[in-house]
């Protein structure tokens, strides 16, 4: 008889001790859920500040060049350049107002980059001005990528 007793003791510690290890996971699990989550969120954070800032950056250029007299987006539609940063760039125009340029090496890592798109209307009285700046958190020479996590923030300005 007292075998019989030693051995449902043995079964309840069993079953004792894989209650609490299950209580013990579900917690863990829970507490690393919820720092994964808070990874994901600081990361895109991170993202969207470096992308922001490249569109930013790509706006202000366009606006100074455009501002400038030695820099300034012509009527007549020709290529050109801009200078930012104290780096010269050349801008290329797709029609007869529209002009285009990338920057690159942009933010505290050099991989955020930006596409900027001026667009004048030589016929309105006053002649108007629309830049769309894309700021991207990373992207190649030519402020290209592949990847499907990139962020992209756009700033449009009219005036």
């Amino acid at each position: 008889m007292i075998k019989l007793f030693k051995q449902q003791n043995k079964g309840f510690v069993l079953l004792f001790t894989l209650i609490v290890l299950t209580v013990i996971l579900t917690i863990t699990f829970g507490v690393m859920g919820n720092a994964l989550k808070q990874l994901n969120f600081a990361t895109s954070a991170s993202n969207s500040n470096d992308a922001f800032y490249a569109a930013s950056v790509g706006a202000e250029c366009a606006l100074f060049n455009d501002k400038s007299s030695s820099f300034s987006f012509l009527e007549t539609g020709s290529s050109g350049e801009v200078e930012c940063s104290g780096t010269t760039i050349p801008f290329t125009a797709s029609t007869s107002n529209s002009w285009s340029f990338n920057l690159i090496r942009l933010g505290a890592s050099s991989q955020s980059c930006a596409k900027v798109t001026v667009i004048k209307d030589f016929a309105a009285i006053p002649v108007t001005t629309v830049i769309d700046s894309r700021g991207f958190n990373f992207g190649d020479a030519s402020c290209n990528s592949t990847a499907s996590y990139r962020t992209e923030r756009a700033l449009l300005i009219n005036y």
